[in-house]
């Protein structure tokens, strides 16, 4: 691209947000903003940059024609109700912190459907190891975790006398 960054029109900008939510939705913020500045040729962002950004994703958020909404740190498209895991191969995206609590829980339902009931650590492992991580650290553990207990909670997966955990629908 050939326009400062921070001299690009606001539409331009939410556009280029849009076409990236549409493909990859739910996509963290600081994603957007990475793959956005990198389509522009550029290395890193200061403050300019990130401000420009985030006007173009406020704007693609808004009520104005766009198909994007904003659900925390998360870019989705607005009549996405669920989503699929991804497996990352791209280093830079290997950050549990760039995965929607969502699409966490989708891999640890996958996970519960590829090996039955199992013990908690198994189906971190395995859900960390679908989303691309090849090592499951304390952090990536935790992150897992957390969402493996929510969805106890939510009454999607069971927690069995025995301590493994295993889907609802099975008996």
């Amino acid at each position: 691209m050939h326009n400062a960054i921070h001299n690009t029109p606001r539409e331009r900008l939410a556009e280029a947000v849009v076409s990236i939510v549409v493909v990859e939705a739910p996509v963290h913020v600081d994603e957007v903003i990475r793959r956005i500045r990198t389509l522009w040729g550029l290395k890193r962002s200061g403050r300019l940059i990130h401000e420009a950004i985030t006007r173009g994703i406020r704007l693609a958020d808004s009520s104005n024609g766009y198909p994007v909404c904003l659900r925390g740190d998360f870019l989705w498209n607005n009549d996405q109700q669920e989503c699929e895991f991804r497996c990352r191969q791209e280093k830079e995206l290997l950050k549990i912190e760039l995965i929607s609590d969502e699409e966490i829980a989708t891999s640890v339902l996958r996970t519960l459907e590829l090996q039955f009931s199992s013990p908690k650590e198994a189906i971190s492992t395995t859900a960390a190891r679908l989303l691309g991580f090849h090592q499951t650290s304390e952090q990536i553990r935790s992150r897992v975790d957390g969402v493996l207990d929510e969805l106890i909670k939510q009454g999607k997966i069971r927690l069995k006398d025995n301590g493994m955990i295993d889907l609802i629908t099975r008996e």
